[in-house]
């Protein structure tokens, strides 16, 4: 079944979509390419909400849920794991540097080895794991 979410809020397939998904009493992530910009579309129980995947800083897991900061200072808080999210964003070059943390490297503001965390451009501060750091040297090597 193919929806097309151009008025992502207006159409009737998104709706369709939405209780298709309800009625089956799961949670699900789709990911749409719309005008150049790649969203996910997170269907979280009840709600709903689309996300631009270029506009998301960090992701911080916690437990069962995860808060999703984007620019702007907004952030959503949703009920799935981290790991949810860890496949799908790979994709689009983010990179997990702790078992709480997904970052978007292009929102990286500054990297401190002695303590071994990350400032983003939002302020927020990201820790990066023992065996994690590896990833990020190479990463910021090539940058």
């Amino acid at each position: 079944m193919v929806f097309d979410l151009r008025n992502v809020h207006k159409s009737k397939q998104f709706i369709k979509f939405k209780q298709l998904l309800l009625t089956h009493k799961f949670t699900s992530m789709k990911t749409y390419r719309q005008e150049g910009n790649a969203s996910l579309l997170i269907i979280n129980h009840k709600t709903s909400a689309k996300v631009f995947i270029n506009h998301i800083v960090l992701i911080k897991g916690d437990a069962n849920y995860s808060t999703i900061y984007m620019d702007g200072g907004k952030e959503k808080l949703v009920s799935h794991t981290i790991k949810f999210y860890e496949n799908h964003l790979e994709n689009y070059g983010f990179l997990r540097v702790h078992r709480g943390y997904i970052i978007n490297p292009n929102y990286v503001k500054t990297y401190n080895p002695e303590d071994e965390s990350i400032l983003m451009a939002n302020g927020l501060k990201a820790v990066v794991s023992r065996r994690k750091r590896h990833l990020l040297r190479n990463f910021v090597i090539s940058k």
